[in-house]
């Protein structure tokens, strides 16, 4: 099994937060673009994930669904 990120958690998790995506990338230390990108799916480093993670205030396993690969 393969855990993927959901991004559509990610991003129900950010609009909870009330704060703009700008906001949300400062705070994370990346830009508004780098941040638009994982929403939409693109690989994101380690480091800046867990800065993500950390701004949401969840745990890392909240943020991945597990796929079945065959």
């Amino acid at each position: 099994m393969t855990k993927i990120l959901n991004t559509k958690k990610l991003t129900t998790e950010i609009e909870k937060l009330k704060l703009t995506k700008v906001e949300i990338a400062k705070q994370c230390g990346i830009s508004r673009v780098t941040l638009d990108s994982v929403l939409k799916g693109k690989e994101i480093g380690l480091h800046k994930f867990l800065k993500l993670v950390d701004t949401t205030g969840l745990n890392v396993g909240f943020f991945f669904d597990e796929e079945v690969i065959e």
